[in-house]
């Protein structure tokens, strides 16, 4: 009976993969109602009442859009309400070069997304190409009278974007919207976003231009007019920058209409996109250079459209929910406080609220770590996690007001808004300890898998994903990191920063902002992003703040188990061991499969790595591929997988490993999982001295051992063992009854990023093998 009910689920989540790889979204629909009236036929007639009311809702939506203009009135009359304050001139200063050159190449129209190098983004422009694919370009290039509009929107759109485009300077060069700039594919904003399909062509990334349209880019060019302004050296002036906001904001808003082209799809994107149309807004005005008033009205008109976009298609599943969800819940925060307010943002900021504070406890975990099984989407979610915080507590007694006698008739959708709950003060937001737990051990969490010299233990997805980038850590571009993007310039250096994506630091900072901590603080000293945080809950108006607290103690062992992260420090090493949940519930659209995967660090440098993500939908196959097991610090077998996965279920893994912690002590990790047709067992014994030793147990015939090393690994087979070598570090591995054959493979530092790197397999083997590393 239990097998035959496992395998009816892998069926079950195999043909929903399948429906949504080929958009049959009725087929979806029905799937999701049928599982609603299994797991709860008291409550399923509610909630298929409720999906008919958004099907139908979205149906006439499309209906009306077909007919007249989708731009829609501005909501209320009153003045908006500001969210962000500028950090003091004085934190950006030591970052002012960065900030220099980041708004040269935005005013430039320069772009470095998701591995694509920095490219000019002006419209019909033909691209490199990705994995071979080139498309050609699919837009008309921009004329001086603008004739290229009328091709690009529908009809009904057209005057009020011409309206807009008579407002932009006339040097400006229309940026590439709704391009995949990597492939050249463009998604036509002649098209309702709700039919646009994605991942249906080779080398396609619908990814590309969400990255863009995020406007993440935007905060950059407002710090620089307050750096301009204070005389730093290396500005344009600070009017340059407030016009080059106002072209690039009516540009999006004419190009890229509601709810038609690619960048109104995904309703994450459009409420992350909100919330940094805010934070430029906001930061200009609290630091005296405020924007032009007719512009900031065109602003209110696009937040409006994004309100409802937003509360229209949230991205809210039963069962199976995630970052999206939670991003959906943190814009609508911003958003619908920002507004002027009115009985129907009242009731979306009552709903985000209750939200919020019921999700937060499903999105991470007792111990700190989120739910997703990822150190990169604990990341993102660790900032929607805090800013969110931020933002409520930063709500004036007049909106808590509002929140607190806001109609739930005024809420038609799931869930549901219910009665205020405990969290609603007499004139503020108070965050249950559930939320402040999180967000401090959260904070825990985010020390102990990085790694000191900027890099982090990845595991389970990276798609480089942020909230913010307010200030990304950068280096300037060498000949050796523009190998990738298949440019070699004459002199050593370049003038481009290069991202170093794993540099979690600014989440500490972040953190910092709400709990503050002696060794957050010391991760991240001075960033701006802390006193944009306390800014944010309006610490120092009608409090101070948390006060500081020291450091914690240290430790040799720090164990989640809810995310399944073990993480030794035995001298100058760091060992992190896997073994837990795949996230989501189990859905593990997240996860890899990487359980009793051991991953290495000496000295603050990666030694043993997990191999990162690649992409996603571009190349299903590299897909699989890193999240595989044998690309994993783990034992593999030819043609056994720990959970199962298809071609087309990119965003799922069957759980079929079961694992299991057996023993966890500070010098002994033993764990188990049941993925293959025998159960793996690995022992790690942390020996004082500093050594490391691991059994590994499994009885299916032909197992192979893998270990992946950091790109800059130097390996060297010798008798006695394989020497690993890295910045001045040196380790070596040896095994008993095993031969290694050395070979490459493909190592993803960050989304649509690749390099070679050295790999170590085993000969095949059955029963117990012993390696250890010293």
């Amino acid at each position: 009976m239990g097998h035959s009910l496992r395998a009816a689920k892998i069926a079950w989540r195999r043909m929903h993969a399948e429906c949504e790889r080929r958009g049959w979204r009725r087929m979806l629909w029905s799937m999701d109602v049928f599982r609603s009236v299994a797991r709860d036929p008291l409550a399923a007639p509610a909630k298929v009442a409720a999906r008919l009311r958004s099907a139908a809702s979205a149906r006439a939506q499309a209906w009306r859009d077909a007919r007249t203009a989708s731009y829609g009135p501005v909501l209320g009359v009153g003045p908006h309400r500001p969210c962000f304050m500028a950090p003091p001139v004085e934190t950006l200063l030591p970052h002012a070069q960065t900030f220099a050159l980041l708004a040269r190449l935005t005013l430039e129209h320069r772009f470095d997304l998701l591995g694509s190098g920095w490219v000019g983004l002006g419209r019909g422009e033909r691209r490199m190409g990705f994995a071979g694919e080139v498309y050609p370009p699919a837009e008309s290039p921009p004329d001086r009278d603008g004739r290229w509009l009328a091709a690009a929107i529908t009809a009904n759109n057209l005057p009020l974007a011409r309206r807009l485009r008579e407002r932009i300077g006339p040097d400006y060069r229309p940026v590439s919207w709704n391009e995949d700039f990597k492939s050249g594919y463009v998604w036509p904003a002649t098209e309702p976003s709700i039919g646009l399909r994605y991942g249906d062509k080779p080398g396609v990334d619908v990814k590309v231009p969400w990255e863009l349209a995020r406007m993440q880019h935007l905060p950059w060019l407002a710090f620089a007019a307050m750096l301009s302004r204070g005389q730093a050296p290396g500005f344009e002036p600070p009017e340059r920058y407030l016009r080059e906001i106002q072209d690039q904001v009516l540009d999006f808003i004419s190009a890229c209409p509601p709810r038609f082209g690619a960048n109104w799809i995904c309703t994450m994107d459009v409420a992350i996109r909100a919330a940094n149309l805010i934070a430029t807004h906001d930061i200009l005005a609290s630091a005296g250079l405020p924007l032009d008033g007719w512009f900031v009205e065109e602003l209110r008109r696009t937040l409006s459209d994004h309100f409802r976009h937003i509360v229209g298609r949230l991205e809210y599943h039963p069962v199976v929910r995630a970052n999206h969800y939670y991003s959906d819940i943190v814009g609508l925060l911003f958003v619908a406080s920002w507004l002027p307010s009115t009985p129907e943002t009242s009731a979306a900021l009552a709903w985000a609220t209750q939200e919020y504070m019921r999700e937060t406890p499903v999105q991470f975990g007792a111990d700190g770590g989120n739910f997703e099984a990822s150190t990169s989407y604990h990341r993102l979610c660790g900032e929607l996690l805090v800013y969110g915080a931020a933002v409520l507590q930063g709500l004036s007694a007049d909106t808590v007001r509002d929140i607190r006698e806001a109609d739930p008739a005024l809420w038609p959708w799931q869930p549901p808004l219910e009665a205020p709950g405990p969290w609603i003060a007499e004139d503020r937001i108070v965050l249950p300890e559930a939320v402040r737990e999180r967000i401090e051990r959260a904070g825990d969490f985010l020390l102990d898998y990085s790694v000191e010299k900027g890099e982090i233990f990845q595991f389970g997805d990276n798609d480089s994903g942020r909230l913010f980038k307010f200030l990304p850590a950068v280096s300037l571009l060498t000949s050796e990191d523009l190998a990738p993007f298949g440019e070699r310039p004459d002199s050593g250096v370049v003038p481009e920063p290069f991202e170093r994506i794993n540099d979690h630091a600014h989440l500490a900072a972040a953190v910092s902002g709400l709990a503050p901590r002696a060794d957050l603080l010391a991760m991240a000293p001075g960033h701006p992003e802390t006193c944009l945080v306390r800014g944010l809950a309006r610490f120092g108006e009608r409090e101070n703040g948390p006060a500081m607290r020291p450091a914690r103690s240290p430790a040799r062992l720090r164990d989640y188990p809810g995310f399944g992260l073990f993480i030794y420090t035995v001298g100058d090493k760091r060992v992190a061991l896997r073994c837990g949940s795949n996230g989501q519930h189990d859905n593990g659209g997240h996860a890899h499969n990487d359980q009793l995967s051991l991953c290495l660090a000496v000295g603050g440098l990666l030694m043993l790595v997990d191999p990162g993500t690649y992409v996603y939908t571009p190349l299903p196959g590299q897909r699989n591929a890193f999240r595989a097991t044998r690309h994993h610090n783990t034992l593999f077998v030819p043609d056994e997988e720990q959970n199962s996965f298809t071609s087309t279920s990119l965003f799922n893994l069957v759980n079929e490993a079961r694992p299991e912690t057996l023993e966890v002590s500070e010098t002994l990790w033993r764990a188990r999982h049941h993925g293959f047709s025998s159960p793996h067992t690995r022992s790690v014994r942390m020996h004082a001295s500093g050594g490391i030793e691991v059994k590994d147990e499994c009885d299916v015939a032909g197992c192979r051992l893998a270990l992946h090393m950091h790109p800059d690994v130097a390996v060297e087979i010798r008798t006695g063992g394989i020497s690993l070598a890295r910045g001045g570090q040196c380790l070596l591995l040896e095994g008993e009854g095993i031969a290694w054959e050395l070979s490459e493979f493909a190592y993803s530092p960050g989304y649509g990023l690749i390099r070679s790197a050295p790999r170590l397999v085993s000969t095949p083997f059955s029963g117990v093998v012993h390696w250890s590393i010293a």
